[in-house]
């Protein structure tokens, strides 16, 4: 198994810039947040310049994240029909993009924050006709959708949930994302929440927290089990990219990778 990292540990400066630190310090996965500042997929130019940086520095996009700022319209859970239709083309663009750099697993957030069971229910409804929408392009150009489970308050909280969404298409390209923090928010047992997404593991999200806050910090910084969650993760076979997706929370980027390899082999020693 190999170690990748997100983006989002180099906060909101410019992924390229970053390129030859990770190939310096032995970490060639990465996965790309695609959306602006961090990533721009309407300029083709920037894109373009991303793609001859990772050839350069032998990076490989092992995922890509989709856009999902509410603020943006990037809530496919809501009923407003003329934002969602806005947000499957904005999609279709980053997804395009997303295959120019060579990415084969697209990670989707089902919904945010959610105020009462009816109205999760109703919004719900919305996730899935969406998420239906998604994956039909997905499909066409043989890419994986991974939808995340959710922190504390958001649609798609538990592992449950997700099935809940993605079990009526009857599709090899539809599965799941697991975040770490987010099920240590929302159950205070990732090793046991990730046991549930069985045969539907497409990818993972890995950080630490102290199970309130989505705080992303490096394993070992809060309070998850490694050791069990380890365990579970091989038990389930899972022989993907070992994706941290952590923020700059040390000294500098550098020494997060630095520390991030060294955490990861802590973990798969079993310590």
């Amino acid at each position: 198994m190999e170690l990748g990292v997100s983006s989002m540990i180099f906060e909101y400066n410019d992924l390229i810039d970053y390129l030859p630190i990770m190939e310096k310090e032995g970490i060639f996965n990465v996965e790309v947040r695609g959306y602006p500042p961090r990533v721009d997929y309407h300029n083709k130019d920037y894109i373009k310049r991303l793609k001859d940086a990772l050839v350069e520095n032998n990076v490989k996009v092992h995922s890509y994240h989709l856009p999902f700022s509410p603020e943006n319209g990037f809530d496919i859970s809501l009923s407003d029909k003329a934002k969602a239709d806005h947000a499957i083309e904005e999609f279709k663009l980053s997804l395009d993009a997303m295959l120019y750099l060579g990415a084969k697993i697209a990670v989707l957030h089902p919904g945010d924050t959610v105020a009462s069971s009816e109205e999760r229910e109703e919004r719900y409804k919305h996730s899935r006709e969406n998420i239906g929408r998604i994956l039909e392009y997905c499909e066409k150009n043989k890419i994986k959708l991974a939808v995340e489970n959710m922190p504390s308050g958001k649609m798609g909280e538990r592992v449950s949930d997700i099935y809940g969404l993605i079990s009526g298409f009857n599709s090899e390209y539809i599965g799941i994302c697991f975040d770490t923090s987010h099920a240590n928010m929302t159950s205070g047992n990732a090793p046991a929440e990730i046991k549930k997404c069985k045969d539907k593991l497409f990818t993972i999200h890995v950080s630490d927290n102290n199970g309130k806050k989505d705080q992303h910090y490096l394993p070992y910084s809060g309070n998850i089990d490694w050791p069990s969650f380890w365990r579970e993760l091989n038990n389930l076979n899972y022989n993907s990219v070992f994706m941290m997706e952590v923020t700059r929370h040390l000294e500098n980027s550098r020494f997060m990778l630095q520390e991030a390899k060294r955490r990861f082999e802590k973990i798969i020693s079993g310590k």
